[in-house]
């Protein structure tokens, strides 16, 4: 074979390489700068509703709360490294070429190309693969743990603004009472009709129908701010939302242990425990494999001053001079470890279920007993008040520490309202349960837009 057959040849091997590198990704640069981030977080807009149910509140987090946005492109990044690690290793070409008009004047060249192809065996291959399966399974119960975590405080925003707004009118109106009420103390008082003492007690009330109303607009604002946070969008975007049916059905009692069971066996952590398993069972087969020398076969072709040359090498990358037993005997500690981790977070769940169901059973008797005894003892009080100054046996005085007694007596049972139903929402979140139809779809669509992996 002469030069200029082996410049062809060689030419050849240029232009089919050029042709491959054609095929290539250009790089496309997209910076980001926190200028930019910032302003798409203050451009949030909500569209006009003229209530807000908890479903439609949870679908637009969905489309807007960072911190789930952050979550979805997690699981698609992990998607696209299981894809990625589909493909097969890439091998190596060397291509050497040698002029030496001494050795041969008539066939001067000396040229050679050698592949470096690794295989894959003993399981390395399909434990990479599956690796990267259960990163991708990781980032999509990450992705329905942050929806849980986004659904409990939406849940609890709504129930603390609900309650406030229903609130904010009974504490004014309690407050504007007792201020009445002192100033017609103080004008008994000036005109020796009754002590100082009376003063000071109404002044004391006073200040905590005050105290309790800047508690109550201060929980509002507080309830604002959380949904703001919870929908990536402004205070002022938040504060315009109207609220319509607000609270949970109650779970049946033959019901619930069941759930408890479900959730002990399907809630996040404990499949993220589970999910942990499997990774500590994949790394014991890597282990296990790594145990087998790595193989890399290397074809070539030599062509040497007129000499065609075939050479065949296989190159052995040994394992340790233990035969890999030590990382293998640390892999298998690793699993059992994983092990006890997932009975650990199975009696968490099963903790915080009982403990949430106890919290609601207190706070739904403590709110029965307030609205069977104290409401209506209350109310009774106020209305006999209030018969009694139409008929001149009783003075304003006497009827406006009724009428406060009362209004104040029906804000603490908005406030036992919320403790139960805030308690609810804390069951809810511990049995990862949902009782609206609505809502258990919109998990399994937001679930189904992330992407399966084909």
């Amino acid at each position: 074979m002469g030069s200029g057959a082996l410049v062809y040849r060689q030419g050849t091997l240029l232009f089919g390489l050029a042709a491959l590198l054609c095929g290539c990704v250009s790089y496309r640069a997209a910076p980001v700068t926190p200028q930019q981030s910032l302003a798409r977080l203050e451009s949030g807009q909500l569209p006009a509703r003229e209530s807000w149910s908890r479903t439609e509140l949870l679908a637009q987090a969905i489309s807007s709360s960072p911190a789930l946005l952050a979550k979805a492109a997690a699981y698609r990044s992990a998607l696209a490294g299981a894809k990625a690690a589909r493909v097969p290793l890439p091998a190596a070409l060397q291509l050497t070429a040698e002029y030496s008009h001494q050795d041969n004047p008539r066939k001067p060249w000396l040229g050679s190309g050698v592949l470096d192809l690794p295989i894959a065996l003993g399981g390395r291959r399909n434990a990479r693969v599956r690796e990267a399966d259960l990163v991708v399974a990781q980032a999509r119960l990450d992705y329905l743990d942050a929806l849980w975590a986004t659904r409990g405080p939406i849940d609890r925003a709504a129930i603390a603004r609900a309650a406030a707004d229903e609130a904010v009118p009974l504490a004014i109106r309690a407050r504007d009472v007792r201020r009445d009420r002192l100033e017609r103390l103080q004008r008994r008082v000036e005109a020796g009709e009754d002590s100082q003492a009376v003063v000071l007690t109404g002044r004391t009330e006073l200040a905590a129908a005050e105290r309790r109303l800047s508690t109550v607009q201060a929980n509002r604002r507080e309830a604002v701010l959380a949904l703001a946070a919870e929908l990536g969008v402004s205070p002022q975007q938040a504060e315009t939302i109207k609220l319509g049916t607000v609270g949970n059905p109650p779970i049946d009692a033959n019901a619930f242990a069941g759930l408890r069971q479900e959730g002990a066996l399907g809630r996040g952590d404990v499949l993220r425990a589970v999910s942990d398993y499997d990774q500590a069972e994949n790394a014991l087969r890597i282990e296990v494999a790594n145990q087998y020398p790595a193989i890399r076969i290397q074809p070539g072709y030599i062509y040497e001053r007129g000499i065609v040359k075939l050479p065949f090498g296989v190159n052995l990358q040994l394992p340790p001079i233990d035969g890999n037993k030590a990382a293998i005997r640390a892999a298998e500690k690793r699993r059992v470890e994983a092990a006890t981790k997932l009975e650990a977070a199975q009696a968490s769940v099963l903790a915080e279920v009982d403990r949430a169901q106890a919290a609601l059973a207190a706070a739904a008797d403590a709110e029965a007993l307030h609205r069977k005894q104290d409401v209506p003892a209350a109310h009774r009080l106020a209305d006999a008040a209030a018969k009694s100054l139409a008929k001149g046996e009783a003075d304003r005085v006497d009827e406006e520490a009724a009428t406060a007694a009362a209004l104040e007596t029906d804000l603490d049972q908005i406030d036992a309202s919320r403790a139960t139903a805030l308690a609810r929402a804390d069951l809810d979140s511990a049995l990862r349960h949902t009782a609206d139809a609505d809502e258990a779809n919109l998990f399994a669509a937001a679930l189904d837009r992330l992407g399966d992996m084909k």
